[in-house]
């Protein structure tokens, strides 16, 4: 067998096993509290999913994770519609929030506020902007709060109705840890997508809750709590 035969068996292995965990901790874990909301007569279902289950095919960023989102989207819909428990469905994208049990759904965004905080040059491969949609974590949790309140049932994208570049995230790190960090572009490197929504407030403004947390408030959050802790 060849170096690059047990290259690709080694790929293929890691592709399964990601793939299988991903199906077995999203889909079957929603079975599972399905039928325990239904055990302990629950009176409605929030079932927190991801905006990357409404991708297609055609996005770079399609994959594993958000087709098992997907999967346990529709798992809980069947579910519930046959025990007759309400359910409530969000999308919210990509969310981050104060302290490191954040940095293991976000390494990146947490790469960006480690190097500013070290006035480390932060790099960004290609010479594309790229684009990405982020939501604090309060305000998932204020918007989850009012759609319990409110009882509103149904499928809703969360995303914030502002998307950020990059260069923008950089920034708010820069500025808010005072450090003397360059951002650069290697443009020799292979361009990162974009991976942005559109604005949709069909939820917020049912529960009458806009996100409220902007990209510099967010980060000031997670700057405040590492200099408390030092």
């Amino acid at each position: 067998m060849t170096s690059s035969s047990t290259s690709q068996l080694n790929s293929a292995e890691k592709d399964f096993v990601g793939m299988h965990g991903a199906e077995q901790v999203n889909v079957l874990g929603t079975l599972r509290l399905c039928h325990a909301c239904t055990r302990a007569r629950v009176g409605h279902l929030i079932l927190v999913s991801s905006i990357l289950a409404g991708l297609d095919e055609s996005s770079p960023f399609y994959g594993s994770y958000g087709l098992s989102k997907r999967h346990a989207e529709e798992v809980s819909r069947l579910y519930c519609a046959s025990f007759n428990l309400p359910l409530t469905i969000l999308r919210p994208s990509q969310i981050y929030g104060v302290g490191e049990s954040f940095r293991k759904h976000q390494p990146f965004l947490y790469a960006i506020l480690d190097k500013a905080e070290n006035n480390e040059d932060i790099v960004f491969y290609g010479a594309n902007d790229a684009q990405r949609n982020l939501i604090h974590a309060e305000d998932v949790a204020e918007i989850i709060s009012r759609v319990v309140k409110q009882r509103i049932e149904g499928l809703y994208a969360c995303p914030n109705p502002i998307n950020v570049h990059y260069s923008e995230i950089a920034a708010e790190a820069i500025a808010a840890f005072g450090s003397t960090s360059n951002i650069r572009f290697a443009t020799d490197k292979t361009d990162i997508p974009d991976n942005a929504f559109a604005p949709d407030v069909d939820l917020y403004c049912r529960i009458g809750y806009f996100p409220r947390i902007s990209l510099a408030i967010g980060i000031e959050k997670e700057v405040a709590r590492r200099r408390a802790n030092q």
